[in-house]
């Protein structure tokens, strides 16, 4: 995740927060921390931010426990069904470019930590009452200098890229009675049912269901893309597990 998309109340007010105890850090440690805490802030708020989208609707289960279920439909090998979806390209350029974007926003963010620190950093805290207090006011600054740009820069981009949810397509799945066990790059990853918290995406003409989350914030989480020889099939069998009531 990056800072562009800490855009909810609670994360805007988790980042001010975080802010502020870093601001207080760098106040009262000694300057030879201060790189190690930018860093710090670079890397971890996003982790936190990441970590609070992750509810647990889509439940995970035991590979080996869901494959001793009834098997239901299988497809070993997704990919070449992939391979006849002209459109599949298009989407995955779109998700391509707004990732690029995202990338390209930090080193326009660790310019202005640069720059802050050369050549602002003492004049504001000299400016600024001096002491603990002035370091606290000019790094609190320096933090939301860059909470600004990123924000500045989300705006600036939501109305030139058009923001493409992730897919996860896997190259083979396997549906049973228990669940689904999907592998791609050699790894493995199981949902088990029932899975309330999705909702299903028929398109026939591309050979394709779409478990697609029903809930804004794990919608950042990607929506499973199921490529199937017999699209309608497997849209049957996983209507029974997929969706409904809680």
């Amino acid at each position: 995740m990056s800072f562009q998309q800490m855009t909810s109340p609670k994360q805007m007010l988790l980042s001010q927060v975080m802010i502020i105890m870093f601001s207080a850090a760098m106040a009262f440690l000694p300057r030879q921390y201060y790189m190690l805490l930018i860093v710090a802030y670079i890397l971890i708020l996003p982790v936190i931010i990441s970590k609070m989208n992750m509810r647990p609707g889509a439940k995970g289960g035991d590979p080996q426990e869901i494959e001793r279920g009834a098997i239901l439909y299988e497809e070993k090998n997704a990919q070449q069904i992939m391979v006849s979806d002209a459109k599949l390209t298009e989407e995955i350029q779109a998700q391509l470019k707004g990732m690029t974007l995202s990338i390209a926003l930090f080193p326009i963010i660790i310019a202005w930590f640069w720059l802050y620190g050369k050549f602002l950093f003492n004049p504001v805290e000299e400016a600024l009452f001096g002491g603990n207090a002035g370091r606290f006011l000019s790094t609190l600054i320096l933090f939301e200098g860059s909470f600004i740009i990123s924000r500045i820069s989300a705006v600036a981009l939501r109305g030139r890229v058009r923001q493409a949810q992730m897919i996860v397509m896997p190259n083979s799945y396997k549906v049973t009675s228990k669940g689904i066990v999907s592998k791609s790059l050699g790894s493995r990853v199981a949902l088990r049912f029932p899975l309330k918290d999705y909702e299903l995406v028929l398109d026939p003409k591309r050979k394709f269901v779409e478990l697609v989350p029903k809930d804004e914030k794990m919608k950042a989480r990607g929506k499973i893309r199921l490529y199937a020889r017999d699209p309608y099939k497997l849209h049957s069998i996983l209507q029974r597990y997929v969706g409904g009531e809680d």
